[in-house]
């Protein structure tokens, strides 16, 4: 048998996946407000694959009902390197790994797996960001009820620091 991402994708729970779709649609949404209306493949797949490397978390992380030990919250910020591992695995494009990897780099340098800021980011990478944040907070997780959408860019906005500003702006305008 030959794998491709998507067998991996089909391996995610029904919330990781509806999650995926969700954030996919959302930063396509993003990419087109900002302009980007031309190539979006890498975008698409990357934002559809962003979380793959959850599979590789234990379930009493992922499904935890309350705050993430340290040795846990270390285990759960591995998932974005291992998305990037799972998808060279399958012989996915290099420009889809780098910005799945990505996905948890925050814009002031305080994001993860490798620290990066500002334009070191990949462009669509800090799309997938936004999206990401803004669907978890939108979202009923195990350790959190769904918050309203003006809860949410409150929460955003507090946190600017983390995102790219243009596509921030770009979010809270179309939401």
């Amino acid at each position: 048998m030959i794998l491709d991402a998507d067998f991996y994708y089909n391996m995610l729970s029904k919330d990781d996946q509806e999650h995926a779709q969700r954030v996919t649609n959302l930063s396509l949404k993003i990419a087109l407000a900002l302009g980007l209306g031309g190539e979006l493949y890498y975008l698409k797949r990357a934002a559809k694959y962003h979380d793959l490397g959850k599979l590789k978390i234990t379930s009493d992380i992922l499904n935890k009902s309350g705050p993430l030990t340290e040795a846990e919250r270390k285990e759960m910020m591995i998932h974005a390197k291992y998305s990037g591992e799972m998808l060279c695995e399958v012989k996915e494009d290099l420009r889809v790994i780098e910005i799945a990897m990505l996905h948890h780099e925050n814009y002031d340098g305080s994001g993860y797996p490798f620290r990066l800021k500002g334009n070191e980011i990949a462009l669509e990478s800090r799309i997938i960001r936004v999206a990401d944040v803004y669907d978890a907070l939108r979202s009923e997780r195990s350790y959190k009820k769904e918050f309203p959408v003006d809860v949410c860019k409150k929460i955003m906005i507090k946190e600017k620091n983390h995102f790219d500003p243009v596509i921030l702006k770009a979010l809270l305008n179309i939401e």
